[in-house]
């Protein structure tokens, strides 16, 4: 289905400009967007796009053979049934340039009564615990694996059998480095879970993590979302010094990822793309009162997507994976009014909708 007539996506606020020329815009989009059949799933256009203030997005056409445009003219949504799995082309054409995605539709029936285990890892985001909810709830659903969530840290708002690693705050480089000898581990966010005394000095050893904390059981599949904390105090007026900020946290993933590699070979790993924040100039005003305004954040993020993207792709030989989690949520209805950067319920469980559907998809990929 292909919708050809033009149309606009305005911002939804004006945003003072910034003192020097904002960032060229341009489109980013995830290569591949993952759909399961009777999950509903949508493609926020406008994510694709870094929209300077004062200006306009206009779409000229979006086409793909499954799926069809919301009636807000804003996403692109996917209700669809088994007889449409599949691997379909999406292509957007707006003002900004062009892009182009791969739309995988995934059976429902991926891994159905397999064993399978999952560990998040994150920030805040993760903390809160709706996402990781929402991953469960689906996969709880029949035609499922048999799954069991590890992780030291299940929040009051966590349901049953919910476990991850989310930490407000967090960042790469404090699960490689964060230690307090006077804090315990399981639970607590003043020392990292994946960091124990060797020789009188706190070193990464998922080995340990797994035997002190899962009974020796590795993850089947590990997924980090971070990167709002690692990024978030950047110059967004210097393009050199978003990319050396993005440079040294790719640096700390790629370190925390090593070791986890050595530990667990077979484990398959989620990098979750940041999601952008709300929409709304006034919610970060609520939130930081020393002017870090929407779209200074907007700025930072979307290189980093651009980024994270360029720097994730092809490792499938690596077991490593992109989770396009920046590409569904939707930057107004998924926040509320007064907070920049947490989703409400609705986005949180966007982003739990597309690593269930991540999951299935690598489940579809994966022998018994």
């Amino acid at each position: 289905m292909a919708f050809q007539k033009p149309f606009l996506i305005w911002l939804s606020c004006i945003v003072i400009a910034a003192a020097q020329e904002p960032a060229e815009p341009g489109l980013v989009i995830p290569p591949q967007i993952y759909v399961v059949p009777g999950v509903e799933t949508h493609v926020v256009l406008r994510n694709a796009a870094l929209i300077p203030p004062g200006k306009n997005f206009e779409v000229i056409s979006c086409r793909c053979e499954v799926g069809e445009l919301d009636e807000s003219g804003s996403k692109w949504v996917f209700n669809l049934s088994e007889d449409q799995t599949g691997n379909y082309p999406l292509v957007l054409e707006s003002n900004l340039g062009s892009a182009k995605t791969m739309i995988t539709v995934v059976s429902g029936a991926a891994g159905a009564d397999r064993d399978i285990s999952l560990l998040m890892v994150g920030d805040s985001l993760t903390n809160a615990s709706i996402y990781p909810n929402e991953v469960a709830r689906l996969l709880a659903e029949p035609g499922n694996p048999n799954w069991k969530m590890l992780g030291t840290h299940q929040p009051r708002r966590a349901l049953p059998g919910v476990f991850h690693e989310g930490y407000g705050g967090w960042t790469w480089n404090r699960f490689n480095t964060r230690w307090d000898p006077g804090s315990p581990q399981t639970g607590k966010t003043r020392s990292s879970p994946f960091l124990f005394l060797k020789g009188g000095k706190p070193q990464l050893d998922w080995n340990q993590y797994f035997d002190q904390y899962s009974d020796g059981v590795k993850p089947d599949f590990v997924t980090f979302l971070l990167g709002i904390n690692d990024c978030f105090n950047a110059d967004a007026d210097d393009p050199e010094a978003i990319d050396e900020r993005i440079d040294a946290v790719f640096s700390e993933a790629e370190r925390l990822m090593a070791v986890l590699r050595e530990a667990s070979p077979e484990t398959e790993v989620g990098i979750c793309l940041t999601p952008p924040g709300n929409d709304r100039d006034a919610a970060f005003l609520a939130n930081y009162k020393d002017g870090r305004k929407r779209w200074r954040w907007r700025r930072i993020q979307f290189r980093l997507v651009d980024r994270q993207i360029s720097h994730f792709s092809g490792r499938k030989e690596e077991r490593i994976f992109i989770v396009p989690t920046s590409a569904v949520i939707d930057p107004i209805t998924g926040y509320e009014a007064d907070n920049g950067v947490h989703p409400n319920r609705q986005g949180y469980e966007s982003i739990g909708r597309e690593i269930y559907a991540w999951l299935k998809w690598r489940l579809a990929s994966r022998p018994d």
